[in-house]
């Protein structure tokens, strides 16, 4: 949540980034916001639109990529096994 909101100083973000945010840190957060307002205000975050089939990701890193969903495998994990509601009051 830090890297989305841009709150790398915050306590939340201290906790998982540290108390002096990377320049990578601060470029990945940056990126991702940036993602965020060209999806709401264009509708294209910047990269190929989901596909049913293709599983396609993006990666954002210092050298952001678009490609096959890395963890394919524990994915299949769960192929065939659906949530199931909650049973709430």
């Amino acid at each position: 949540m830090p890297l989305a909101f841009g709150t790398l100083s915050s306590p939340v973000g201290t906790q998982l980034i540290g108390e002096n945010p990377t320049p990578d840190a601060i470029a990945v957060s940056h990126q991702l916001q940036e993602a965020w307002v060209r999806f709401v205000t264009t509708g294209d975050a910047g990269w190929p639109a989901h596909r049913p089939g293709e599983h396609l990701t993006r990666v954002l890193d210092t050298e952001p990529k678009t490609l096959p969903y890395p963890e394919h495998a524990s994915r299949q994990i769960w192929k065939g096994h659906y949530p199931t509601p909650f049973d709430l009051p």
